[in-house]
């Protein structure tokens, strides 16, 4: 769908027409932006299609093409710029969930249809409800601009070197060189955007694990082990 969509709004595609009458056409593939660099002599919708298996066969060989917004340079070549940070930005995500979602479902669970509850309730409903990039521009403008406290966005101060590339992550990049200052700026630039990714999912996980820890509570085993002294640190643990 996106293909045919790039493909027939591109204007290189216009069929020539000359007294009403449809004209085969010579398509000249561009040799730099595009990666088929031959003269086809077809009809428009012949055309279209052709292009579209040499569009696949570069897809199954991962030539991407030349991207625009990076000066001409391979497709491929940016992914693999951009993925460490993509995934060091997944990783945080993750542990915040895990710090975060997992104890307070915890909570809600104990304190079942208390104050701590509706809270988590709250918190669940808005993190379902509430679209993340307004999320973000709240986070943005509450952390940023009127406390300070968080930077706006980017993996480093504009002054500050990034470590020698290793694994691509800042933060541990930064830490195998001993640069702790490093480590301190990435962490704290990973903050707001993680906390933006794992909102969703913060309120998937922590009802889950209230479902789950009700569902349990109730079982035999649970009571044995109450009637048996154990402390209820110990049984919900």
């Amino acid at each position: 769908y996106t293909y045919f969509n790039q493909d027939f709004l591109n204007l290189e595609s216009i069929v020539e027409i000359d007294n009403g009458v449809k004209k085969e056409i010579s398509y000249e593939y561009n040799e730099k932006l595009l990666t088929f660099p031959k003269t086809i002599t077809t009809k428009c919708g012949e055309q279209s299609i052709i292009k579209y298996f040499y569009y696949v066969n570069d897809l199954l060989h991962f030539n991407l093409g030349m991207s625009a917004s990076e000066g001409g340079r391979p497709v491929a070549t940016a992914l693999a710029d951009y993925f460490p940070a993509t995934v060091e930005l997944t990783i945080a995500a993750m542990m915040l969930i895990l710090l975060i979602g997992v104890p307070i479902g915890i909570i809600s669970a104990i304190r079942k249809d208390c104050i701590e509850d509706h809270m988590v309730r709250i918190l669940s409903l808005c993190g379902v409800s509430v679209p993340i990039f307004w999320f973000a521009l709240i986070l943005q403008y509450i952390f940023y601009l009127k406390l300070g406290w968080l930077p706006l966005g980017g993996r480093l101060p504009v002054t500050m070197m990034p470590p020698v590339h290793v694994t691509g992550l800042y933060t541990i990049d930064s830490l195998l060189a001993g640069q702790h200052d490093t480590f301190v700026h990435a962490a704290i630039h990973l903050i707001l955007p993680a906390l933006c990714l794992a909102f969703s999912s913060l309120a998937v996980v922590s009802r889950l694990i209230r479902s789950s820890m009700l569902e349990v509570m109730v079982q035999d085993f649970i009571r044995t082990a109450r009637a048996k002294g154990l402390s209820e640190g110990i049984v919900i643990l």
